[in-house]
Parts: C-alpha cells; structure tokens; sequence
C-alpha cells in the first residue's frame, strides 16, 4: 500500500515540475525526487519508530523514488551518443542521492 501512494505521489510531483517549470525535463524531475526521498529515507531510518511507521514510509518512499527511470534515462543518453552527459547524470545522481540521504539523516539524528 505505501508503494502504491508513494508512487502516486511521484506522478503529482513530477507532473507540477513539468508543468510549472520552464524548460525542463523529465530528467530533471526524477533527480530531484531521487535525492529528495533519499533524503527522507535519511530522516527515517536515523531514529527508530514503531515497526508499522517505518515500514510504511520505507515501502512508500520506495515508490516515490524512482530508480528504473533513472536507469532509463541514463541508457537514453547512452543511446544517443551523450556519454558524457550520461556519465555526469550517473555521478551526480548517486553522489547527489548519498549526500540527500545523510542529510535527512544528520537532520533527524
């Protein structure tokens, strides 16, 4: 069920960031929900909750984030002989992704 939300949520917010963003892509969509779920699981996981809290905001955050898409994306950079941007999109979505979740974890820690 947190999936299901999570992964609805993820549709909204990058349906807003399309729509009322200018000149933006669909890439840029997904980096932002990347880091920013990584930065919530961050704030998750830095103190325990109760069992059933923390498994519905881990499944729901695992819908929102969006890694099959970036996966994607990447490939399509690939595919069109954008290697280098496909490497810097790879290196600052993981790099980026790391430092949102330690933040949401200093955060709450």
């Amino acid at each position: 069920m947190g999936g299901a939300v999570g992964a609805c949520f993820r549709f909204a917010v990058s349906e807003c960031w399309l729509k009322f963003g200018k000149n933006v892509q669909l890439m840029t969509a997904v980096f932002v929900i990347n880091i920013s779920g990584c930065a919530m699981l961050g704030c998750v996981l830095a103190k325990p909750l109760p069992e059933g809290i923390e498994l519905l905001f881990i499944s729901m955050l695992g819908g929102f984030t969006t890694f099959s898409t970036f996966c994607m994306e990447a490939y399509e950079l690939w595919r069109l002989k954008k290697r280098k941007q496909a490497m810097i999109y790879l290196a600052i979505s993981v790099i980026g992704s790391l430092f949102g979740f330690m933040f949401g974890w200093n955060v709450r820690a």
